[in-house]
């Protein structure tokens, strides 16, 4: 796997610290180019997406787990 940049690292963390998922928009706010980030994070295994009527809500994964607190 790729190494992850600042902004995937601190969102992951982020995730994490929130309980392992998040709804943008909802429960955070992000910048667009975060919203880019989390979809090649989801890309890489290390989130998973679940549609919901408030948008996506994103999961940490294992590997999202250990990345996060690694």
């Amino acid at each position: 796997m790729r190494k992850l940049t600042d902004q995937e690292r601190q969102l992951l963390q982020l995730i994490s610290s929130a309980g392992g998922s998040i709804c943008p928009g909802i429960d955070v706010s992000i910048p667009r180019e975060g919203h880019k980030s989390l979809r090649r994070m989801e890309r890489a295994g290390l989130l998973r997406v679940e549609e919901t009527d408030d948008g996506p809500r994103f999961h940490l994964t294992s590997s999202g787990m250990e990345e996060a607190n690694g």
